[in-house]
């Protein structure tokens, strides 16, 4: 069963920086669809270690981000993880980043189950991103594959 987003509600007494708030809906995205697989974990640290706002981190720093998101999550709950990212993201790029971000954690296993679809137009929702952009970061994402598939079946 997919997990109701949380519109609005408690946040954390520590402020998420942005790239805090782009890991922490990452690690709320693994667990979408009710299960974490390893295939998911390393999608995450793949993805991060990518995301332009990241490539200034040291390893020490990452791991360190990434075990204040867990502690926080284990502490206070996914809610108030995914209500101080939302408010931690305050700019377009960041919220994309953060999208793109759920997008890959979620396709990582090559299977995208309705509940995680669900969580995807749900956090699409929370962001604030229009259904337009929404599938314009798709198409970004995953449509040069299509395309090229296209053109070698012509």
């Amino acid at each position: 069963m997919p997990r109701k987003l949380p519109k609005g509600g408690k946040k954390s007494a520590q402020p998420f920086s942005p790239e805090e708030a782009i890991a922490a809906i990452g690690l709320v995205t693994m667990a979408a669809d009710g299960t974490v697989e390893d295939v998911e974990s390393e999608a995450l640290v793949e993805v991060l270690q990518e995301i332009e706002f990241f490539e200034e981190y040291s390893e020490e720093e990452f791991d360190d981000l990434l075990s204040k998101i867990v502690s926080i999550g284990q502490d206070e709950g996914v809610d108030v993880l995914l209500n101080s990212s939302v408010e931690a993201l305050s700019n377009k790029d960041y919220k994309e980043a953060a999208l793109m971000t759920a997008f890959l954690i979620v396709s990582a296993d090559e299977d995208v189950p309705a509940e995680e679809e669900e969580y995807l137009g749900a956090l699409q929702g929370l962001l604030g991103i229009s259904d337009d952009r929404y599938d314009e970061l798709l198409e970004e994402l995953f449509g040069e594959e299509d395309d090229e598939e296209e053109e070698e079946e012509e």
